[in-house]
């Protein structure tokens, strides 16, 4: 707790520095909430959610807490986890603005893990999962996918090829694949359609379901690929992770047209 306080005081102090002489009342107020939180650190400690599980599997309920550290404007600088008041787990902000969790056996032993939601108020939805395996003294991360938030587009290669075709690569797997648009849906936009560029979203959704019939669930993340425009969705990439060694490792992506159907898919060595 001393460690996350001196992190959030630095950060303050930060904030400082780099408005000094361009707002007096803005520093002026900044100077003021800085003494308040060396007063006390934990006055911007806001409680998210609060549940009694049994998170070990032992018979013995505890209190999970999720709380965040916000910045002098009420906007989020990292979320903590708490067991019976004890700090298990520190997430950092990254682009995110809202968190939440809940409680699900995913790895088939009949104890619970916890996941953990954070989300991204952009229009993209971003949305980011971390997978935790309770124990005494230490969680185990089995699962994390980083959600790149500028990144997607430079990683895949898309470009409008012609009567109403998009060529779709991923250099980083291998995949390729060619996806055909619908004539009707673009019509009085064909124009716009030589336009097309490389826009894939970050992960906006997470699919977690057993789909081998062995006990323990996979992960799949969601990408939306983009047309002329945001809403235009042409595409879905998705990334399977399996559970191996105690950790969800990728083995496969795939590639789906907007009604789902299987364009391309490529298995990844582990």
């Amino acid at each position: 707790m001393k460690k996350l306080s001196m992190v959030l005081l630095l950060l303050l102090m930060a904030t400082m520095v780099a408005g000094c002489g361009k707002n007096p009342q803005r520093n002026e107020m900044i100077k003021q909430q800085s003494v308040r939180q060396e007063d006390n650190p934990a006055e911007n400690l806001i409680l998210i959610k609060k549940v009694e599980h049994d998170i070990l599997g032992y018979g013995k309920m505890q209190i999970i807490a999720l709380s965040v550290y916000q910045d002098i404007y009420g906007a989020p600088l990292f979320w903590i986890i708490t067991a019976d008041g004890q700090t298990v787990l520190g997430l950092d902000r990254e682009d995110y603005d809202m968190a939440d969790f809940k409680f699900e056996d995913i790895d088939g032993d009949d104890r619970d893990e916890i996941l953990i939601n954070r989300g991204s108020g952009g229009s993209a939805g971003a949305l980011g999962l971390s997978v935790y395996k309770p124990g005494i003294g230490k969680w185990n991360e089995l699962f994390a996918a980083k959600n790149s938030f500028d990144l997607p587009s430079k990683r895949f290669k898309i470009k409008y090829t012609g009567n109403y075709r998009v060529s779709f690569e991923d250099p980083e797997t291998g995949l390729k694949a060619a996806i055909l648009l619908e004539k009707e849906r673009y019509k009085g936009t064909e124009d716009l359609l030589p336009k097309i560029i490389s826009w894939v979203d970050p992960i906006a959704d997470y699919e977690i379901k057993d789909t081998d019939g062995d006990g323990v669930m996979e992960i799949t993340t969601v990408q939306r690929v983009i047309g002329i425009s945001h809403p235009d969705i042409i595409a879905l990439f998705k990334t399977m992770y399996i559970l191996h060694d105690e950790k969800y490792r990728a083995d496969k992506v795939s590639l789906y047209d907007d009604q789902g159907h299987l364009l391309a898919q490529v298995k990844l060595s582990n």
